[in-house]
This record gives structure tokens, C-alpha cells and sequence, in this order.
């Protein structure tokens, strides 16, 4: 329990608002792109 308090917690806390962008556009469009998705997020995902 304690590290989900420390661990995943705060990722809950930094990501949260921003899903609900996510999910509300999911809801409107039935589809979501991965780009778009990691652009909402703020995510770099280096390849």
C-alpha cells in the first residue's frame, strides 16, 4: 500500500485532468490516435 501512496499516486495526480480530455474526445469521436493522445499528455515518448 505504502508504494502506491508514493508511486503511483502522484501519477494520478499529474495525468488525471488531462484524461479527462482523453476520454471526453474518445467519447465524441469513437477514436482516438496514440499521437494524440501523447500530445494532450505532455509525453515524449523517444523512439
Amino acid at each position: 500500500m505504502r508504494y502506491a501512496i508514493e508511486h503511483v499516486a502522484p501519477i494520478f495526480d499529474l495525468y488525471f485532468s488531462k484524461m479527462q480530455i482523453v476520454v471526453s474526445e474518445l467519447l465524441g469521436a469513437r477514436t482516438i490516435d496514440g499521437a494524440r493522445v501523447r500530445e494532450i499528455l505532455q509525453i515524449d515518448v523517444p523512439r
